[in-house]
């Protein structure tokens, strides 16, 4: 099976290019059976899970998806809570946030948001200067947009239970995990940005590599793959590869 994976489409600030055609146009050229997006859909809940269903409905394939940060922002309405918008893909067939899929007969596919733990974040910094989750005059919209801001830490630990009952559960040969958060730092943005030895606290946690490390899965993600890098080339990051 030939699968294409995908992350951070985000339609509504790349509104200005096809995003979703160009999408389209690539799956089919390159007969794609099988279509993962890692989350960063849109801003709006509604949006991401019509924007799956038209992919979907468009491709005749099988299309998944697990939400982003931007995803479970309540942006455009702030009397929603976090909560209910995850709820709302937990109830989406489309979303691994619903539960885990078979692939084939040896294969299980699992997936979800999971959230940050500052672990990426530069030592210097302590815990209450992450929660405040604002640094040189730049503030990580989540703080603004997302209930889940007001306890990182335990929210994160609540995805890695998640995932690892799905993981004991599984009775499959080969099992591969997708999420939007990363788990090792050499996918964390690198250069001599000094903001980013803060900002990088709040893009994934150290112990999803821990959890796949002892599950033996592989972790799908869209970040380039570096060639000289032993560490990346333990995951599987290619924008497509065949099962």
């Amino acid at each position: 099976m030939k699968i294409a994976v995908i992350s951070d489409l985000h339609i509504d600030i790349n509104k200005k290019h096809k995003v979703v055609e160009e999408l389209i146009h690539f799956c089919k050229e390159k007969e794609v059976e099988m279509l993962l997006i890692a989350g960063d859909i849109s801003e709006q809940a509604r949006v991401t899970i019509e924007t799956v269903k038209t992919l979907k409905d468009r491709l005749l394939i099988p299309v998944y998806y697990v939400p982003g940060n931007h995803d479970m922002w309540k942006k455009y309405n702030m009397d929603e809570s976090t909560d209910d918008i995850y709820r709302m893909y937990c109830e989406d067939e489309n979303c691994l946030a619903s539960g885990s899929r078979l692939i084939g007969e040896d294969t299980t596919l699992i997936g979800d948001i999971g959230w940050y733990d500052y672990s990426f974040g530069y030592g210097r910094y302590t815990k209450e200067e992450f929660d405040r989750m604002s640094h040189m005059g730049r503030t990580w919209q989540d703080f603004n947009y997302s209930d889940w801001a007001k306890d990182n830490v335990g929210k994160s630990e609540e995805f890695l239970r998640k995932l690892e009952e799905q993981l004991k559960c599984c009775k499959t040969k080969n099992v591969i995990v997708m999420t939007h958060m990363v788990p090792i730092p050499e996918l964390t943005v690198q250069g001599a940005d000094e903001k980013w030895y803060y900002f990088n606290a709040f893009i994934g946690t150290k112990k999803l590599h821990a959890l796949y490390k002892k599950y033996g899965v592989k972790n799908l993600w869209t970040y380039p793959l570096s060639e000289d890098n032993a560490e990346r080339r333990n995951y599987v990051y290619l924008p497509m590869f065949e099962l």
